[in-house]
């Protein structure tokens, strides 16, 4: 009975979000998701009931493309994972890259199920006949532990400046790999362990209702910082 669901958690990829957005909104249903970070369901006109604790593909094209600048490097190859994700993080990187004078190689793009090694030394080929330093990467964990596998750290030299995707995982840098990828920097939303109590509390107390105003976070905004 939709009438009684106050909300639904998920989904974890964009597509299925993109999916099932269509239908929660016009039941008035929110959708929160915990890792969809496409930069469509930014739309707040044909989304207005999703909500994402993870930043958007946009702020992470921004704060990639920040890096780079910082680096003073006018040039960087890419890859990107065969999806919603990939495409769509990679194309806004390099929408931001060339208007400001980065020219970004054609993305190399790569399934999320069918990598195998001659597909990643066919990869590696093309970012050394490209004189590639900086790789521009939106894809997933699983492509990063396979590529760093394959990857001769003498012949290539290569800085990977990588989505949340790869930061985050633990697993990418263990087995040799940290020998590999010497760092990482990951973008993650910034939170006050204050507030997240408060609003915990403040949700509990609340009764979810067909008829209740859904204006929980407005008010609970007044009443913690008031404003």
């Amino acid at each position: 009975d939709p009438s009684k669901v106050v909300a639904v958690v998920g989904a974890q990829s964009s597509s299925i979000a993109l999916n099932i957005l269509p239908s929660l909104t016009e039941l008035g249903i929110p959708l929160i998701s915990y890792s969809a970070t496409s930069s469509d369901l930014d739309d707040k006109i044909n989304y207005p009931y999703f909500l994402r604790t993870v930043p958007s593909d946009t702020q992470q094209s921004i704060a990639i493309y920040e890096i780079v600048k910082l680096l003073k490097a006018s040039h960087v190859s890419a890859i990107n994972v065969n999806n919603n994700y990939g495409r769509k993080g990679i194309a806004k990187f390099i929408e931001f890259a060339e208007v400001n004078g980065i020219c970004v190689e054609k993305s190399i793009e790569l399934s999320e199920r069918d990598v195998n090694k001659n597909i990643l030394l066919d990869t590696i080929f093309a970012f050394r006949k490209n004189q590639a330093r900086y790789v521009i990467f939106f894809g997933l964990s699983s492509i990063a532990i396979d590529l760093l596998d394959t990857l001769d750290t003498d012949k290539d030299p290569l800085v990977f400046i990588a989505s949340e995707t790869w930061g985050r995982n633990v697993k990418i840098i263990q087995n040799g790999r940290d020998i590999k990828a010497r760092g990482s920097i990951t973008l993650s939303v910034e939170t006050s362990h204050v507030a997240s109590n408060n609003f915990k509390a403040y949700l509990e107390s609340l009764t979810p209702g067909t008829d209740y105003p859904k204006t929980w976070f407005n008010s609970f905004w007044k009443s913690v910082f008031q404003c």
